[in-house]
């Protein structure tokens, strides 16, 4: 299986960066962090990136001149609009350079971005419509399951007759539901091809669910986005609960076209129950998630619960155990931010099927 694939060994890359160009008041990209002295605090998920702070050598080095380098690092997420001052910069010079550089856009946008000699790592990307020098990078919160693994805690659950799934998050009510529809109506009326409500559609799939026998459905559903209004550490205890208490945890695209809760799941060893937009996944030529996920796709919704049983059926008891051992093995080696960016020596190499 892909993911047996050895993480990284060859030797770290080297990157420049012009610290001039990172504005007053902003932190960088999280690649540069530990070589330029900041740290990320995170709120609720502080020390996520924790780990590869203290690993980072052996992903990157940090060179003197850009005529040293393997890769430029645009040093401020496209997001800011700082960012689109400087980005033509490092895109002239790693044409002279016969070079690429690394531009990260974390953000729910498709606007497109035209830089050549870019390697744009982006959350929210449609597979339909990426560019060759376009790659998704995972969304990242605190390691859930660390302090259990440190303690000798098994996370591995046992096989059951009927399977679980946890969901704890943002559902339907009333209001947003009227909201979503306004949207599709004036959507209509101006011809918008891209108009997606993720409220609705993912409550399509969990009502499904619902009605499905012969699951257990362990849903917590919150009436504000991250559970605003409650205490924070509660909800986000309960939400981590869930995830470790269930066999299954259904994951599907926001208003952007990514799941954060996905990369959620899989570093806790959990098996996702994937809702497919046309989504782009990190290293996706190289791991085939198709075949570690429960893989549905949009028009599924009416026999998600059958796909779900079916796959719960098809495991034999070794077979669940070593999905879940898989999943969190898929996150440490692929999609924590050390597995990630250990891997990243690999976007330099792989040409993508469009270019």
């Amino acid at each position: 299986m892909s993911t047996n694939i050895p993480i990284s060994t060859v030797n770290t890359l080297r990157i420049w960066t012009n610290t001039a160009h990172i504005p007053s008041g902003h932190k960088p990209v999280i690649l540069l962090h530990p070589f330029l002295g900041f740290v990320d605090t995170g709120g609720i998920d502080s020390g996520r990136f924790d780990y590869y702070y203290k690993h980072a050598d052996k992903c990157f080095s940090l060179v003197p001149s850009p005529e040293e380098a393997d890769l430029l690092v645009c040093p401020i997420d496209y997001t800011y609009e700082q960012c689109k001052n400087i980005a033509p910069f490092y895109n002239d010079l790693a044409g002279k350079l016969n070079k690429p550089f690394l531009l990260f856009f974390i953000n729910d946008s498709f606007c497109p971005i035209f830089y050549e000699n870019a390697i744009i790592l982006r959350t929210s990307l449609n597979k339909k419509k990426q560019r060759p020098n376009e790659f998704s990078i995972p969304g990242w919160s605190k390691d859930h399951l660390i302090d259990d693994l440190n303690k000798g805690i098994n996370f591995v659950r046992p096989k059951r007759t009927i399977p679980s799934i946890g969901y704890c998050g943002y559902g339907k009510n009333t209001i947003q539901s009227m909201k979503d529809a306004l949207i599709r109506i004036q959507g209509r009326l101006i011809g918008a091809e891209d108009i997606f409500t993720p409220h609705a559609f993912r409550w399509t799939f969990l009502s499904s669910l619902q009605r499905t026998s012969g699951i257990d459905c362990h849903f917590i559903i919150r009436k504000h986005f991250w559970g605003a209004g409650g205490n924070m550490n509660v909800t986000r205890s309960e939400f981590i609960e869930n995830l470790k208490n269930n066999d299954y945890a259904f994951a599907t695209r926001g208003r952007g076209n990514y799941s954060y809760r996905l990369y959620e799941i899989i570093s806790c060893g959990r098996i996702p129950l994937f809702v497919n937009t046309d989504a782009v996944l990190p290293y996706d030529w190289l791991i085939d998630y198709r075949k570690l996920f429960v893989w549905v796709d949009p028009d599924q919704h009416n026999t998600v619960g059958v796909i779900l049983k079916t796959f719960h059926a098809n495991c034999t008891d070794e077979m669940f155990i070593l999905r879940q051992r898989e999943m969190r093995n898929l996150y440490e080696n692929w999609l924590s931010p050390y597995g990630f960016f250990k891997n990243l020596w690999r976007l330099l190499a792989f040409k993508h099927p469009q270019a």
